[in-house]
């Protein structure tokens, strides 16, 4: 019988007693405790904190990547929406601003940060990503604007803060995970 050192076999200790390179019945010339008899992998473990210690990389990559295009939206959205302000209502400055730098954010996160190719089911999930934070967004404005009686030129900055973890949680779910 071949000798199990790295394997998951919890049986490894016994064959190494009898396996033919250690003589039948004797002991091997190094006793060292065999994690794998109690059931243990080391491999495994170790492999498992190493993709756990990449995800949390690759995720946090994404994440730094997803907030400087972010900000660049953000920055590009809160200009025209001043620019609008001051001929239209909040509403159509709010949902111009998301029109415009929606087709920016699509490009830049698929190519830039999650670095794929944007499908025709890639698009449509960050479609409905979009309108559900654009939705959230105006309703979050609407309420800053008429119910807090934030200054309208102001109120964009209390949507961003409170919708950032899901615009990048939704945008990874619909571009990175849908090849």
């Amino acid at each position: 019988m071949p000798q199990h050192r790295h394997g998951s076999n919890c049986y490894s200790s016994a064959v190494d007693l009898i396996s033919p390179t250690a003589g039948a019945g004797t002991i091997p010339s190094n006793p060292s405790p065999n994690p794998t008899a109690l059931g243990a992998s080391t491999g495994l473990t170790t492999r498992s904190a190493q993709s756990k210690s990449g995800f949390l990389k690759r995720v946090g990559g994404q994440f730094a990547g997803f907030a400087a295009v972010g900000v660049i939206n953000t920055i590009l959205s809160f200009l025209l929406y001043q620019i609008l302000i001051l001929r239209v209502s909040f509403w159509v400055a709010y949902t111009a601003g998301f029109v415009v730098v929606f087709f920016v954010s699509l490009a830049a996160n698929a190519g830039l940060v999650f670095r794929t190719r944007v499908t025709a089911r890639s698009g449509f999930y960050f479609l409905v990503v979009y309108l559900l934070n654009y939705s959230a967004g105006l309703a979050i404005i609407a309420v800053l604007i008429e119910w807090l009686h934030l200054p309208t030129q102001l109120a964009p900055i209390g949507a961003v803060c409170f919708l950032i973890s899901f615009n990048f949680l939704g945008t990874r779910f619909a571009i990175a995970s849908r090849r």
